[in-house]
């Protein structure tokens, strides 16, 4: 294998200028320190009733988007809206179960936002003194004084906050947006209440993203789902220099497979601000030629910054784990997913991703167990059935196995199930339905490249060649 050419070794004069000028450069992009050294604010809702959540989930996003523009370069914000897309939402409301998220995230500062008679209010409190007694005071017109009081306990001082508390009807209807991103709701995107502001506009967006991720997740065509977020990221009132909307636009360009494009607007949202883990997730999704433009030399790594940033990117937690799977580098794999399942045990594509952890691991007791809670949680979940009838069928209980396939495909007609239904009923000898099975995974291609629609038509030949030899030794 040929050594890559060295490169010879800059001068000191010349390391030092090279360090003297990013360092002009890291002042005029406005970065006060590197990402990895900012101290973490997290930003939660709290409730008492469900009158209440609403309103209290647009405080948070409020809250979010305000706060991450005045203290971007010092301080890393995380809330919404991967609050909503990591933790159970029912833990939300308990003050204790948000102290214990912050302790675990490591964070510095945890500001607490809820809704009451009187408006918004707000708590502020230092997780590092566990202290469970909150004083809410209410919240401005702005978000100014819950700067300076964050700034007060990190040692920072923000910049000024540009963005006036929405009134209580666009909370609501910002803070509903936002709640369908919770795992199990209703999520679907109605262009009828298209939003009029970027705050609404930003939570829309994700729901975009959510349904485009869902679209590929059950391998279909993505075509209406970005003709969708590409008339959302087209309309008047988005403010195309802000840093959600950047984002949002690179994400768009992922999913369209334009990198030249995705990398032009995802470096702009980098660019404008660095500590922001979800442009860095998304960055990851670039060729590593790409990342060596940012110092990031792999996949890994850009996803190993955007958890620093963020450890409530859930998405890119699970896309690491799966990264270091495919290298067959399963304790760090499970490492990844036991901090993930620390922070919701009941998270279901960490378990999902779990179960198959543990299948790759060889370790059938406890993958088994992982995909009966997610069974638990979600009896609709056919991934979870198909992948317990892998683990049947391949321990020789084909009976259970089939009952598993057959369960996947009454759900959504899971196309894997098909096939290998097709292969437990041929070794029945079940012939006429392993051909019929067979025929219904090659109507469901996923596309050109679909190893098992290829091997069932392989199969199907097979047994259409064995049924033909039979029928002529009958005559």
């Amino acid at each position: 294998m040929a050594s890559w050419p060295k490169k010879r070794m800059p001068s000191v004069k010349h390391g030092l200028l090279r360090k003297g000028m990013l360092f002009s450069l890291a002042l005029a992009l406005g970065c006060g320190k590197p990402a990895e050294r900012q101290p973490l604010l997290l930003v939660l809702p709290q409730w008492e009733n469900g009158e209440a959540r609403a309103y209290a989930a647009g405080l948070a996003a409020s809250a979010s988007l305000a706060l991450r523009s005045a203290l971007a370069g010092e301080i890393r914000v995380s809330g919404v809206p991967e609050a909503f897309q990591a933790l159970p939402l029912d833990s939300l409301s308990s003050q204790k179960y948000a102290l214990a998220v912050a302790e675990r995230c490591g964070a510095r500062a945890l500001l607490l936002v809820r809704w009451s008679r009187e408006g918004g209010e707000r708590a502020l409190l230092d997780p590092a003194r566990g202290n469970f007694s909150l004083e809410w005071e209410p919240i401005g017109e702005d978000w100014t004084d819950e700067v300076a009081a964050v700034g007060r306990i990190v040692g920072q001082r923000g910049r000024a906050v540009a963005r006036s508390l929405p009134p209580p009807a666009e909370l609501a209807d910002v803070g509903a947006r936002f709640l369908r991103l919770v795992p199990g709701a209703e999520w679907a995107s109605r262009e009828e209440s298209s939003p009029r502001d970027e705050l609404g506009g930003w939570a829309e967006g994700e729901l975009l993203l959510r349904r485009l991720a869902q679209l590929r997740l059950e391998s279909k065509d993505l075509t209406e789902g970005l003709l969708r977020l590409g008339r959302f990221l087209t309309a008047e009132w988005n403010d195309t220099s802000s840093g959600e909307w950047q984002c949002l636009r690179g994400a768009y360009f992922v999913y369209a497979e334009r990198w030249s494009e995705a990398e032009r607007w995802l470096f702009r949202a980098y660019r404008r601000d660095p500590s922001d883990g979800r442009t860095l997730y998304w960055l990851s999704h670039l060729h590593p030629s790409r990342l060596k433009k940012l110092g990031l030399r792999s996949r890994e790594k850009a996803l190993r910054a955007a958890l620093q940033r963020n450890p409530l990117l859930f998405e890119a937690r699970l896309a690491l784990a799966e990264q270091l799977m495919s290298e067959r580098r399963f304790p760090a794999a499970r490492e990844e997913m036991e901090r993930l399942l620390a922070l919701n045990p009941d998270h279901e594509g960490g378990l999902m991703m779990a179960g198959r952890l543990f299948m790759a691991m060889n370790d059938i007791p406890n993958s088994l167990r992982t995909y009966k809670h997610v069974l638990d949680l979600n009896p609709g979940n056919a991934d979870a059935y198909y992948n317990l009838g892998i683990l049947y069928f391949h321990t020789g209980h084909l009976d259970d196995a089939r009952a598993l396939f057959q369960r996947a495909v009454e759900i959504n007609d899971h196309a894997d199930s098909h096939f290998y239904l097709g292969l437990i009923y041929e070794k029945l000898g079940l012939l006429d339905k392993a051909l019929h099975e067979y025929r219904v995974r090659i109507g469901l291609r996923k596309g050109p490249a679909d190893a098992y629609a290829d091997e069932a038509r392989e199969r199907l030949k097979a047994l259409g060649s064995i049924a033909g030899d039979s029928l002529r030794a009958e005559r």
